[in-house]
């Protein structure tokens, strides 16, 4: 795994709350990172995700969901670009 400037790894976050308090119950998810993984400087990785094996996170992307192995990683919110041989 290899992982640039200023990535940034946040497994907490709260739930929306109804309109008196918008700031619900706090919860925590393990982040996994898989093997051969290259995430690009300043990325945000999200809660509860997986990067699969052999994948690229892009720079600056906000990875909020889990993504398949060999895959490009890109966006805000973050989106497969395409697959990777």
């Amino acid at each position: 795994m290899t992982i640039g400037f200023g990535v940034t790894f946040i497994t907490g976050s709260h739930e929306i709350g109804e309109a008196g308090r918008r700031c619900g119950r706090l919860f925590r998810e393990d982040i996994s990172i898989e093997s051969g993984v290259w995430i690009a400087a300043r990325a945000f990785i999200g809660p509860g995700v997986t990067v699969g094996e052999g994948s690229v996170v892009a720079a600056g992307a906000v990875v909020m969901r889990s993504m398949p192995a060999n895959s490009l990683i890109g966006g805000v919110p973050a989106k497969v670009i395409r697959e990777l041989a």
